[in-house]
């Protein structure tokens, strides 16, 4: 039997805000968005020989435990992984950081995990991928707008906790990406209204290049100018919104 494996990126700046961190990418996802630019990894048909074993992974951040300070747990969609809990676990028992990425489809294991310190991210980036009315039309995962609102419900609850049992905080971010169909200020305005108001919301552009659907590679990006627009327009309803 193959020893558990992921992908994984040594060293990134940019993935774990004011961290240098190694990142792990579960393959497998629950919702195979169109636009999505890693097709392989969300369906679980990444090459083996492209998967490092765990237990190699492991050993690469012992030994660069002086420089990495955090790891990221991504994919696909992490919390679908047998090997979450165990790799989560390992990394907090070493006193590394713990990050987890996650598309808010499994709000059951993330109450899990939030309620388990062996386990429990410090902190979540939440991927926000349209208003919750267009969640159904994204993905063919049964009722993806109420999994996602359950998700959030969860996290204020989380940080109302945090506050009240003066429990150390939990850094949260919400991520979209600009994708046109998907976002435009209508859905804007739908996402922040179901936003925690002081939570950084970050944008990023869409890129059409190697998309899950081929078809979205013909979807034009928007503009520098278009961009701008939709990133000051979110400003307006959420102070933290920006563009990474």
């Amino acid at each position: 039997m193959a020893s558990p494996s992921a992908g994984f990126l040594k060293t990134t700046l940019i993935d774990y805000p004011g961290i240098i961190a190694s990142m792990i990418f579960f393959p497998g996802c629950n919702m195979e968005c169109p636009y999505c630019y890693n097709g392989d990894l969300a369906r679980g048909t990444i090459n083996r020989e492209e998967l490092v074993p765990l237990e190699e992974i492991f050993c690469h951040l012992d030994k660069r435990r002086n420089v990495i300070k955090g790891v990221v747990l991504s994919g696909g969609e992490a919390l679908l992984s047998p090997y979450f809990l165990q790799t989560a676990q390992t990394i907090k028992e070493k006193g590394f950081l713990l990050k987890l990425d996650t598309n808010g489809m499994s709000p059951d294991k993330l109450k899990d995990i939030l309620s388990d310190p062996k386990v429990r991210p410090d902190m979540i980036s939440l991927d926000i991928k349209t208003s919750l009315q267009k969640y159904p039309k994204l993905t063919k995962l049964p009722a993806p707008d109420y999994l996602l609102k359950k998700t959030l419900e969860i996290l204020s609850e989380d940080k109302f906790n945090q506050i009240l049992n003066k429990t150390p905080e939990m850094k949260i971010e919400y991520r979209t990406v600009l994708v046109p169909g998907l976002i435009d200020k209508i859905e804007i305005e739908e996402i922040a209204s179901i936003l925690d108001k002081e939570t950084p919301w970050f944008f990023s552009p869409f890129k059409n290049e190697k998309c899950l659907d081929p078809e979205m590679e013909k979807t034009a990006p928007y503009s520098p100018e278009k961009i701008r627009e939709l990133v000051d327009f979110a400003k307006t309803l959420i102070k933290t919104a920006s563009l990474r």
